[in-house]
């Protein structure tokens, strides 16, 4: 008898916990929405300005891929 006891004890334990989590999630308090990862995950705006950025600088990329200038003499401090 202790284990059909045992049995229903932990199938309520299940159900608390899922109804937990469902809980989270409708509220959005949901772990994996609480990290950065999952916030972008989510989020089409943030995904969007991302990959603008992306196109962005990938398009400046060859614009300044140059020969940088030196600097002038004793513009520097002296390394000794």
């Amino acid at each position: 008898m202790s284990h059909n006891w045992k049995k229903k004890q932990s199938n309520a334990d299940a159900k608390v916990m899922v109804l937990r989590e469902l809980e989270q999630l409708a509220q959005d308090r949901h772990p994996r929405n609480q990290t950065l990862l999952g916030r972008f995950a989510r989020c089409p705006d943030l995904q969007a300005a991302c990959a603008a950025l992306s196109r962005a600088i990938e398009d400046t990329k060859g614009r300044y891929t140059r020969t940088p200038l030196s600097p002038p003499p004793a513009w520097l401090p002296p390394l000794t």
